[in-house]
C-alpha cells in the first residue's frame, strides 16, 4: 500500500510523520520516494513529445522531474513495466549521488553508462543554490501520459530518477527532517495485506491518506469485464464464453502477482475474492 499527502498544495510529508506505520510489527519496508522539478545545468530538455512543444516563453528553466527512491525497482513504473530499464542496472538504497535516464535524453546529451548530469534546486530563494553531479548508471525507455502544464518536467523523457538519500541532500534537508512525497510500503504475509493497511489508516496521522491502487484497479476491471460478458443471453450455454471467463480470472490474478511480486498461496482469501467479484457481478446483471 501507499500513503500520500491529502494536500493539493503541499505534496511533502516529513519522514518522522510516518514512524507509527515504518515501525508496524508487519511491515517487511519500504520505498521513499520523494518527486519535485529541479533545474538541468549544462545540458538540454527533451522540448517534444506526443505533438506537445514546449513555450520558451512560459519555459525559462531547464526542468526535469526529480523522482527519488530508496530502490528504483520498487517504483511503480517500474514493477508495472510501464517503463523498462534498457542498459545499466536499477539503484539502491547503498547508491549516492546516481541516476537513470530515459534514452531519448540520453540520446539528445550523448549520454551513456558512467556519464554524469548536473541537478540544482529549483525555484530557491537563497543567493547560494546547491547543485550536484548524478552519475549516470541506467538507461530506460517507455511513454507515460503526465498532465502537460507548460513545463519540460511534465515530459517522462525529462524525468530523472535518483537515489534517495543525495535528493534530500540537494534540496537542504537535514538527516533529522527529511521528506518524502510519498512512500510505498511492503509487508511480509500478503495475506495480511488489508489487516495491515487497516492498522495504518487507523493511526490517523493528519494529512495522508492509505491508497490501495493495484487491488482496488484489479477488482474494478474485472467487475467490468464480467459485467458484459453475463449481459450476454444464454452465457452459461456457450463454452467459449465460460472459457474466457476463467481465462480472465487467470490474467487477472496473474497480474496482481506480477504487480505486487508476491505469490498467493490457494487458500481461503483466494476464493472469497473470486466469490465476491461473482456476487458484485451477478448483482449488476440484474440491474437494468
Amino acid at each position: 500500500f501507499t500513503v500520500k499527502n491529502l494536500s493539493k498544495t503541499d505534496k511533502e510529508i516529513s519522514v518522522k510523520k510516518l514512524d507509527k506505520i515504518t515501525n508496524l510489527p508487519d511491515i517487511k519496508g519500504a520505498n521513499y520516494q520523494f518527486a519535485t522539478p529541479v533545474n538541468l545545468l549544462e545540458s538540454k530538455v527533451v522540448e517534444g513529445q506526443n505533438n506537445l512543444i514546449l513555450d520558451k516563453k512560459t519555459n525559462k528553466n531547464n526542468l526535469v522531474m526529480l523522482n527519488a527512491n530508496t530502490n528504483t525497482a520498487d517504483n511503480s513504473d517500474f514493477k508495472s513495466e510501464v517503463l523498462k530499464l534498457k542498459k545499466g542496472r536499477h539503484i539502491g538504497p547503498e547508491d549516492r549521488n546516481k541516476v537513470l535516464v530515459h534514452e531519448e535524453f540520453a540520446k539528445l546529451n550523448n549520454l551513456d553508462i558512467g556519464s554524469k548530469i548536473k541537478l540544482e534546486k529549483a525555484n530557491s530563494s537563497e543567493q547560494k543554490t546547491t547543485n550536484k553531479d548524478y552519475e549516470v548508471v541506467g538507461i530506460y525507455s517507455g511513454t507515460k501520459n503526465n498532465e502537460f502544464q507548460g513545463l519540460s518536467s511534465d515530459f517522462i523523457e525529462n524525468t530523472v530518477y535518483t537515489d534517495y538519500k543525495s535528493s534530500q541532500e540537494l534540496m537542504g534537508y537535514s538527516e533529522s527532517d527529511k521528506k518524502v512525497t510519498s512512500v510505498d510500503y511492503f509487508v511480509k504475509n500478503p495475506e495480511k495485506l488489508e489487516d495491515v493497511a487497516k492498522s495504518a489508516e487507523n493511526l490517523a496521522i493528519e494529512d495522508t491518506e492509505i491508497v490501495k491502487s493495484n487491488k482496488v484497479l484489479f477488482i474494478g476491471t474485472n467487475i467490468l469485464i464480467f459485467f458484459y460478458i453475463f449481459k450476454e443471453p444464454y452465457f452459461f450455454l456457450s463454452k467459449y464464453k465460460i472459457l474466457i471467463l476463467l481465462i480472465s480470472i487467470v490474467i487477472g490474478y496473474s497480474s496482481l502477482i506480477f504487480l505486487q511480486k508476491i505469490k498467493i498461496k490457494l487458500s481461503l482469501n483466494f476464493f472469497k475474492e473470486i466469490i465476491k467479484i461473482f456476487l458484485i457481478s451477478g448483482i449488476i446483471y440484474c440491474f437494468p
